[in-house]
């Protein structure tokens, strides 16, 4: 399924689970947080034809361990559906910069622009308190993760840049925090997320542009994992 697919999927969804609930309760959304990226296993598909280091020599591959970390900023629509359930329909977005070091001698410098476009489906439980409500959550969705031209500079005369590439697939998360009544209708939210964004990909065939001359034989790609535990305050509304 598309992105779009996906997207119209998650709203008809929450649209029809609320057009089904005679007593529930709509709301609305808007959160701000930190992303921070783990677990990307970013490199090289092709471990005959490489470009990452993983050695002083540069005799085998390397990988990046994770994409840094930026802001991720959330808007969405629910529906409390008893005391203790409710769900959601999320747009995310996130913008990260990946700046990392091989292990080669001397160290070549790689940077890359990655956004990423999420259209998440939640459903959450909330346990019963006095002020403050726990809740436990699990999401389900799409995201579309972008990768700009994956740049690389030794100091030297090792220097150029690859193409970028697109992935879209499925996402997942999970999710854990505490809400704050301020009112009736209006919850101050605090929430920890590990969400999984799927793959942030270069495909192969693609130019490789050394010192301002494209070099064969084409580039066999590159591949990695957007995941990311995310801390945010939000309100919902």
């Amino acid at each position: 399924m598309t992105f779009k697919g996906w997207t119209a999927a998650s709203a008809c969804a929450l649209a029809l689970s609320c057009a089904g609930a005679a007593q529930a309760q709509l709301y609305f959304r808007g959160d701000l947080g930190a992303s921070i990226s783990t677990n990307a296993n970013f490199g090289d598909n092709d471990p005959n034809n490489f470009l990452i280091c993983g050695n002083a020599p540069c005799t085998s591959p390397g990988r990046f361990s994770d994409f840094g970390n930026t802001v991720v900023l959330d808007a969405g629509m629910g529906a409390r559906l008893s005391p203790n359930a409710r769900i959601e329909a999320m747009l995310g977005y996130r913008g990260y910069e990946l700046r990392a070091f091989d292990g080669g001698v001397p160290s070549t410098e790689f940077r890359a622009n990655i956004t990423s476009v999420s259209a998440m489906a939640n459903a959450y439980y909330d346990f019963d308190g006095r002020g403050w409500k726990p809740y436990l959550g699990l999401g389900i969705g799409t995201a579309q993760n972008k990768i700009d031209s994956l740049r690389f500079d030794d100091g030297f005369s090792f220097f150029g840049s690859t193409p970028g590439g697109t992935h879209s697939g499925f996402a997942w998360s999970f999710m854990a925090g505490a809400g704050l009544p301020l009112s009736y209708d209006t919850t101050l939210d605090f929430g920890y997320r590990y969400i999984d964004l799927g793959k942030v990909e270069i495909p192969a065939g693609g130019a490789v542009t050394v010192a301002g001359v494209v070099t064969p034989p084409p580039y066999g790609g590159a591949t990695g994992n957007l995941r990311a535990h995310e801390f945010t305050i939000g309100v919902r509304f």
